[in-house]
């Protein structure tokens, strides 16, 4: 066949948008060299050229634009491009009898703004969202605003949201706390959808009266139609201190949570945080205190919801605490731990930030999250070579690699809040806090290898500090605490 009449074929599908892979010889069989089993269909048109439409590939999105990529000729083995990670295959840079070589590139997602908090009624309508989104049973996100609605409490002043928003954009307020003397308050956290379809959450503060005033925090459920049931309220310090993160659904559907202060090593160290299970009735049994260890060694002040690995342990992090890093204030020293919890609550540091020198990572916030292999990866908001955070992985038996430092160029993000979150192309995805072209923070897209690429930059004083969730229609979508067109906050998209 006429090898530029294919070429000149594939660049102008490609130009609207198509992923294609063009070959010859389409019809052929062979076992894919990446054990992939998705279907795929081939049709020719008139150049007389094979064009497979595909669907998955688990390798192409970790290569590099210009990378060149080996397939064979059969429909099985060209599932190597991939219409959902929108990676193209096109111009092929050299062929051998039964194997074309070609050019792997791809696209970036395009970032818009769906929501902006203040569009219904000022304050009335959420301000300040500090956490991501979750789709629930019925393809809606749901969210909360760490303030505003029509509540005013009387210690935290608007006592924040429960909102609803479509895939297009229409935001509605389904419960204000703040509605009684004990509800919670100030929410900070991700919602979570239990396995009855209702969602579960935390509030920062509020809930029966303790040792502190307006509440110590509460964990709450939530019906999609708006309905809350108060499972548990904080009353002692050693049931902890305040809720700085949502809660993780375990595998018999109890919930896993954290809290940044007070747990069963109060009396001993007045500090540190603690792990606890709760269940859908709102028994809370503590699973580990920090600070058993002693505050140098053992972790302190976890911030982020825990994960539940493939091995059957919890694994998180604490932002201070650990056996390297200076002092940050009295009683709190240390950059910081990743940690690993049995299910009978056995505890061990698996890795000390501070350990790797002057470019480690320092004081992770952020939720880790499991890779395809099997590693943990996660951010830190402060360390690395620039002191502007990292991006790193680890796997289960501590291994720590720095992937990458923010900060490596003059628009590159910094400081980053938020975790990882892995998109329809098999990398990953985040954001920072600040930074970037307009220094309001970035959404960034990162490989499994560490190759950074901004996909774009917020404008000033806005604040991205939770994480992206991808949706079943295959977009991410996220939140910023300020910004938008209203200064409050907004929801936005990333079309793939």
């Amino acid at each position: 066949m006429n090898l530029k009449r294919r070429d000149a074929v594939v660049k102008t599908l490609v130009g609207l948008g198509i992923c294609v892979l063009a070959l010859s010889g389409c019809g052929g069989s062979s076992t894919a060299g990446n054990n992939a089993s998705n279907t795929s269909t081939t049709s020719s048109n008139s150049a007389g050229i094979s064009i497979l439409a595909v669907s998955m590939h688990a390798n192409v999105a970790e290569l590099a634009t210009g990378t060149q990529l080996t397939l064979r000729n059969s429909a099985e083995e060209a599932i190597n491009a991939t219409n959902e990670c929108k990676y193209s295959v096109t111009q092929p840079v050299a062929t051998t009898p039964g194997i074309d070589r070609h050019v792997c590139t791809h696209h970036t997602p395009v970032v818009t703004l769906l929501y902006s908090f203040g569009t219904n009624g000022g304050q009335l309508d959420g301000s300040g969202p500090q956490a991501g989104l979750v789709q629930a049973n019925d393809g809606n996100f749901y969210g909360t605003t760490f303030s505003g609605g029509t509540n005013q409490n009387a210690t935290w002043g608007a006592a924040g949201t429960v909102f609803k928003i479509t895939t297009d954009g229409k935001e509605s307020i389904i419960y204000n706390f703040g509605a009684s003397a004990t509800d919670g308050a100030l929410p900070m956290g991700t919602l979570v959808v239990g396995h009855d379809g209702n969602l579960y959450g935390t509030t920062m503060v509020g809930g029966a009266p303790c040792f502190s005033d307006g509440g110590c925090g509460t964990v709450f459920k939530m019906t999609p139609g708006g309905r809350e049931t108060q499972l548990f309220s904080i009353v002692s310090w050693s049931q902890g201190f305040e809720f700085p993160a949502g809660l993780t659904i375990g595998t018999k559907g109890n919930f896993y949570g954290v809290t940044t202060a007070g747990g069963p090593q109060w009396v001993n160290y007045g500090c540190c945080g603690m792990v606890f299970n709760i269940n859908t009735s709102g028994v809370q049994i503590p699973l580990y205190g920090f600070g058993d260890n002693g505050i140098v060694n053992d972790g302190n002040a976890p911030e982020a919801s825990v994960i539940v690995a493939s091995d059957g342990n919890l694994y998180g992090t604490t932002e201070f605490g650990g056996a390297y890093g200076p002092t940050y204030g009295i009683g709190v020293q240390g950059s910081g731990t990743v940690f690993r919890i049995t299910p009978d609550g056995t505890e061990s540091i698996i890795y000390s930030f501070g350990a790797g020198g002057i470019t480690d990572g320092a004081r992770p916030l952020a939720q880790l999250v499991q890779g395809p292999d099997g590693n943990l990866y996660g951010t830190t908001i402060a360390g690395g070579t620039y002191n502007q955070g990292t991006v790193f992985r680890i796997s289960l038996n501590g291994t720590m690699t720095i992937l990458y430092s923010f900060g490596t160029t003059t628009d590159d993000g910094t400081q980053p809040s938020a975790g990882l979150t892995f998109g329809p192309d098999r990398n990953m995805y985040g954001t920072t806090s600040s930074g970037g072209v307009n220094g309001g923070g970035t959404v960034y897209r990162m490989t499994l290898s560490g190759q950074e690429e901004v996909v774009d930059s917020f404008d000033g004083n806005t604040l991205p500090v939770a994480n992206l969730v991808r949706g079943r229609d295959g977009s991410m979508y996220g939140t910023t605490s300020r910004g938008g067109s209203y200064g409050q906050g907004m929801v936005y998209k990333l079309t793939f």
